[in-house]
């Protein structure tokens, strides 16, 4: 049973502990004691996730912006554009 899959793919034979990749311990840690490769994979997931959703609702919140710039017809919507504007600067 091969349990160094990824090491052989750069060495055709292991000769010591030092050529073991990585992603080998990672899976032989998963293999025997799976709490802490569990709890790693969830957490790189999260932040992955954390920070897709950043650009996500950043790009969502510019365009946004500048639909209300570009497209207010009336001039109570200018107006409220205005005030949310100066609400934000205030928060800020």
């Amino acid at each position: 049973m091969v349990t160094t899959l990824f090491s052989q793919l750069f060495y055709n034979e292991i000769q010591s502990s030092n050529q073991i990749s990585q992603l080998d311990h990672f899976i032989y840690a998963a293999k025997f004691q799976p709490t802490f490769p569990v709890i790693m994979t969830i957490s790189s997931l999260y932040l992955l996730m954390h920070n897709l959703f950043t650009y996500y609702f950043s790009f969502l919140g510019g365009g946004l912006f500048l639909l209300s710039y570009f497209n207010s017809p009336t001039p109570g919507g200018q107006i409220l554009f205005y005030f949310c504007l100066l609400n934000v600067g205030f928060a800020l």
